[in-house]
């Protein structure tokens, strides 16, 4: 991992893998949870004012506005597949809100007046300075992974497709329709996912426990044999070399920045899931080699 890596991970990088693990790995399948899973999570709803009741292979959770959710168990084995990649959204964020307060924006217009931004606006400079200023008070690092890192906070606050958002970066649930998109869940039935998801990010305790979908499931059949070929495939990324211009931009791990972060359908033998072409291709080029 290169030294701007450890400032922030590469989210196109992120979304890859996580739907790559999440199509060769998950099946489709009744699941039922641990004790010590359904404790943590109970005392997680609690805390927000609601109510969880356990079935075999269900929840009904009823929220603080005396709102019933039927959940099925499904549900908390796939939220656990976006979470490096919602943490890492939410250290982006968190960034983003830093550089908003130095500047004496207001986070919602400031987003809004950022996003699609292109490479020569006039934000840009003043934006890039400010996250240098930022980031090196925050962790020591070289001049070099630091302006990396300050290029990647531009990309995320300019650049949607790059990280399949869709809702500005201020608001509390700007990462819902990635999630959603990448598990390829309808938000109008299948949104509490993205409200799973929150509750793991928020509990560290909770967060370690569904680090492994065996540690928190009952007898889950996941295929060995896809657990080995996306294991391969995640490494393999991980290794390749990011490509940095001298003092510039990241260039995009997926190449194309025509279709970067373009989600289409692909099917699947167990269901469907949404990944960009250039990343469907990244995948085919790796089996032939």
């Amino acid at each position: 991992m290169n030294g701007s890596e450890m400032i922030l991970k590469d989210l196109d990088r992120l979304v890859t893998n996580s739907i790559a693990r999440y199509n060769s790995e998950f099946i489709w399948q009744d699941v039922r949870l641990t004790d010590e899973f359904k404790l943590a999570f109970a005392n997680c709803v609690s805390n927000s004012g609601g109510v969880i009741k356990y079935h075999e292979c269900t929840a009904v959770v009823t929220t603080s506005k005396n709102k019933d959710i039927f959940v099925p168990n499904q549900w908390f084995v796939i939220a656990s597949y976006v979470i490096e990649l919602c943490e890492e959204l939410k250290k982006y964020q968190s960034y983003y809100f830093k550089i908003a307060d130095q500047l004496n924006e207001d986070y919602e217009d400031y987003a809004k007046s950022l996003r699609g931004c292109a490479e020569g606006d006039a934000h840009k400079d003043r934006f890039i300075h400010t996250a240098i200023e930022v980031i090196s008070d925050i962790v020591e690092c070289g001049d070099f992974e630091t302006q990396s890192a300050a290029y990647k906070l531009w990309r995320f606050c300019t650049n949607y497709k790059w990280w399949g958002g869709q809702k500005t970066i201020d608001r509390g649930d700007f990462m819902h329709s990635t999630i959603l998109s990448i598990l390829n869940l309808v938000a109008a039935s299948q949104g509490y996912v993205a409200d799973i998801v929150g509750y793991y990010l928020n509990d560290s305790s909770l967060r370690d426990l569904v680090t492994n979908v065996y540690d928190f499931t009952v007898d889950l059949d996941l295929p060995a044999s896809n657990l080995s070929v996306v294991t391969a495939v995640v490494s393999g990324y991980d290794q390749r070399d990011e490509v940095t211009e001298t003092l510039g931009e990241p260039s995009s791990m997926l190449g194309n920045q025509e279709n970067e972060g373009e989600i289409i359908v692909t099917e699947s033998t167990s269901h469907k899931i949404k990944i960009s072409s250039a990343s469907f291709g990244k995948f085919n080029d790796k089996k032939k080699r």
